[in-house]
């Protein structure tokens, strides 16, 4: 069954107990012939409730350190957005952008976890707990102006553009924290009560110019400059109210900081486009220079890091029939290492994990590739997906973590040497006639090469990542919908110099989807999900059956109004389960949510159904 669009409730969810409201208003106005105005305004408010337990082994050199991690929070956020875009065409060789953006958002939270970390033979070594508290706003503005002109010459344009934006933010919070080590077999003990506020300005604006010159009839010569600018000055004061001597709070220096951060980039770029009967290619070079400054103003202390660099680029386009195209995408980028990798300080507001900075690093520089092949037959009914990434770093940024005997943990940002990632997704369809049904199988594939730095010593690490989705449904859906289908997804991590504590988890879940329609007013839904997790790297395993079903009612003329009665999780079993898996730990995570409910909702929508999508005001009423 085709479901209406209507206003995102759920956009930024998250697990747990989440209640939304949100609204809008368009307006759109036409001036004159070649006049256009089109403006919106959204706001929402979004309350959540989360009681999380995770499960994480960490690898940390030649072991698996596992932890637990309980946490309860809190979130309430109000978002405001206003945007418009005017679009003025002067006659049919020239036209006038301008598009603006004014958002203001607001929000609190309060937290509390608690954190235990095991040493090899399960002993306890850490014991962390944490209570806190924050609330802040922000408003952020932007603006985008745009020209282009097509010149005399056919082919020829001429094209600029100037954006920019503002922000600014303010935060406070406070932190009570309780931290316990273990100190031959005897516990040490480190209380934390703390507040701080944070004020953040920031802003950035871009300059392009592009022009494009035609050489023949489908050879095209562009030129390009470009000039962008990123900055901000953050002000973050931390105050401590342990001190008997200071009840009103004594300033932290060594948690505060104050500092000013630009980041210049200067671009100009050569390309030469080629149009063929079945194949286009277009290959460019740019020259990219940039700057990042930083001004630590309570340490005294500057930073310059300069980059220049080559960036070339290749794109192709091949059309071997009118279904059958391959695209092929080569592009290189570089990204800098931000100042809070760069600054020499030490930030220790987690006394078991120590960030410290490294002014010694480089810019990342990335190579990427990307192939897509895409085929489809109306008279056969079949389609075929394939896309193939691959990315390789240089100079990658990674966390080098050194471990002492208390088991705290110093990160430190390091470069590591060259790390290789490579994706391959697709979607294949067919509908046999003999089967009177659909298939579809969209296969996943994705392999990463990179290195894990712990206590000084580099690991080599890879990770697979495999599995894909089989779905089989009816092709006649006039009363009847029916889908079956499974998915299922392989992880292996392999560590090269410890073999012994690789890891491999399988997960995979089952589906069947079914829709009837019951004449013209009435629609049945139901779904079934079985999601298994399997034990292999973790402890237990688990199967969680989900069933929803929901009845439906249309009237009024055209069908404009809908009473649905909707029920989720008849069988109760919801537990939040997810697992995932990283370079240097596997974890478990659990989130208590809201389980079984009934849900009855009206929807009224200002245009008859089966007309154009999004052309109309629907308002919904849920309870």
């Amino acid at each position: 069954m085709d479901e209406a669009d209507g206003i995102p409730l759920d956009e930024g969810l998250r697990d747990g107990f989440v209640r939304s409201g949100a609204g809008g208003l368009n307006l759109n106005l036409s001036p004159s012939s070649r006049t256009d105005w089109q403006s919106s305004y959204m706001l929402s408010d979004i309350r959540e409730e989360a009681e999380r337990s995770l499960y994480r082994e960490n690898f940390l050199g030649d072991a698996l350190f596992p932890s637990t991690e309980d946490e309860q929070e809190n979130r309430q956020s109000q978002i405001h957005r206003l945007n418009s875009l005017l679009r003025h065409r002067f006659d049919s060789t020239r036209q006038l952008s301008l598009r603006t953006r004014l958002g203001w958002q607001g929000g609190q939270s309060d937290a509390w976890s608690e954190r235990l970390t095991y040493d090899i033979a399960r002993e306890l070594e850490t014991l962390s707990r944490r209570q806190s508290a924050a609330e802040g706003k922000q408003w952020q503005g932007g603006a985008e102006l745009g020209y282009m002109q097509r010149l005399a010459k056919p082919g020829r344009t001429l094209s600029a553009s100037l954006k920019g934006t503002l922000q600014h933010r303010q935060q406070q919070g406070q932190l009570d924290a309780l931290n316990q080590l273990a100190i031959n077999h005897l516990p040490k003990t480190d209380s934390l009560a703390q507040s701080q506020t944070q004020a953040l300005l920031s802003g950035n604006y871009g300059l392009r110019l592009s022009y494009t010159e035609p050489l023949g009839a489908r050879t095209w010569l562009g030129f390009s400059l470009r000039q962008a600018y990123w900055g901000d000055e953050v002000q973050q004061w931390t105050y401590d109210y342990l001190d008997p001597a200071s009840p009103e709070g004594r300033l932290l220096d060594a948690l505060s900081n104050h500092y000013r951060r630009g980041y210049t980039q200067q671009q100009a770029g050569l390309n030469l486009r080629w149009k063929g009967r079945h194949l286009n290619l277009q290959g460019g070079l740019d020259l990219e220079r940039a700057a990042l400054r930083g001004d630590l103003i309570q340490a005294d202390t500057s930073l310059f890091l300069p980059l220049l660099n080559l960036l070339p680029q290749l794109h192709a386009h091949m059309r071997f029939s009118s279904s059958r195209q391959l695209f092929m995408d080569y592009q290189t980028q570089v990204r800098p290492p931000s100042l809070t990798q760069l600054q020499p300080l030490v930030d220790n507001r987690d006394p078991l994990r120590v960030y410290v900075g490294n002014p010694e690093l480089r810019a990342e520089y990335q190579h990427q590739l990307n192939w897509r092949y895409t085929a489809f037959s109306q008279y056969h009914h079949t389609h075929a997906f394939l896309a193939l990434t691959g990315l390789y770093t240089a100079y990658r940024i990674a966390q080098a973590v050194t471990l002492d005997s208390l088991f705290r943990q110093q990160v430190r940002p390091v470069n590591v040497d060259g790390e290789w990632l490579v994706q391959l997704m697709g979607s294949l369809g067919a509908a046999p006639y003999a089967l009177r049904s659909r298939l579809s199988l969209s296969p996943r594939l994705s392999y990463l090469r990179s290195w894990l730095w712990v206590n000084g010593a580099p690991t080599l690490v890879s990770r697979w990542q495999s599995g894909g989705t089989f779905q089989i449904e009816n092709r006649n859906k006039k009363v009847l919908d029916i889908a079956l289908g499974a998915d299922l997804r392989l992880n292996h991590t392999n560590y090269a110099e410890a073999p012994e504590l690789n890891q491999t988890f399988l997960n995979h879940r089952y589906f069947a989807d079914l829709r009837i329609k019951a004449g013209k007013r009435w629609r049945l839904s139901s779904r079934l999900e079985v999601r298994h997790f399997a034990g292999d790297a973790f402890a237990e395993r688990q199967t969680i059956p989900l069933w929803e079903a929901a009845l439906s009612h249309y009237f009024l003329q055209d069908e404009r109004a809908e009473l649905r009665l909707s029920a989720f999780d008849l069988l109760n079993r919801n537990q939040g389960v997810s697992r995932t898996t990283s370079l240097n730990y596997i974890e478990e995570q659990r989130v208590r949510s809201l389980g079984r409910y009934v849900m009855l909702s009206f929807t009224y929508r200002l245009q008859a159904v089966g007309t154009a999508p999004g052309a109309g005001v629907q308002i919904q009423m849920q309870k």
